[in-house]
């Protein structure tokens, strides 16, 4: 139990870490085109890279490297959602933006960043069901002797010949990931159905 703890957390933080960096350049991005092409190759760069090779990369030199991994990989999908929704509320209202100030960073926090909720929560539900696959993926290739996770519990029950043991994490593995994305399935449905709904009465007004 414990080392499924370990796992949770490191989700957790690079979680935070990639929604607080992914949504707000997304946002940026989304609000004014430079940033975008700015950042656009380095998106690409990240979306190309396979996910074992980063792995390979960090683990020999950086400690907790599962944490940079899921990060990293996170960390697109976060900025597009919020840079789709940005563009959007942008294209929508660009005239009013433009009328109050197209620089004002007060069009950002109070009409954009709100109004692109609905692209950033279901950014954040894809974002959590990938990310529990690719940290525990992530922990099986650590051989430290004091990580903790239960990918690496995994290994090591493989390496001793203990399929027992190892079948009882891999199932557990796999009930936590059916939960999550059960329940991350649930929450998209219902956000998408809301948007859906809002969308279809904002066209209606606009008529």
């Amino acid at each position: 139990m414990s080392s499924l703890l370990f796992s949770l957390l490191r989700l957790l933080l690079s979680f935070l870490i990639s929604a607080v960096l992914g949504v707000t350049l997304g946002v940026l991005a989304g609000y004014y085109e430079n940033l975008e092409k700015i950042l656009s190759p380095l998106i690409t760069i990240l979306r190309a890279i396979p996910t074992i090779a980063v792995i390979f990369l960090l683990e020999v030199y950086v400690p907790h490297f599962s944490l940079y991994v899921v990060m990293l990989v996170l960390f697109p999908v976060l900025y597009q959602a919020a840079l789709e929704g940005s563009k959007e509320v942008r294209s929508k209202y660009e005239y009013e933006f433009l009328l109050r100030g197209r620089k004002k960073i007060s069009n950002i926090t109070k009409v954009v960043l709100p109004l692109s909720l609905d692209y950033i929560l279901l950014g954040f539900l894809q974002a959590l069901g990938l990310g529990m696959k690719v940290e525990i993926m992530s922990e099986t290739f650590s051989y430290k002797a004091d990580f903790r996770g239960i990918g690496k519990d995994i290994f090591l029950s493989f390496q001793e010949v203990d399929y027992e043991t190892m079948m009882s994490y891999v199932l557990l593995s796999l009930l936590l990931s059916f939960l999550l994305d059960g329940l991350l399935l649930l929450l998209r449905n219902q956000i998408e159905t809301k948007f859906s709904i809002s969308k279809a009465r904002k066209n209606r007004w606009s008529l």
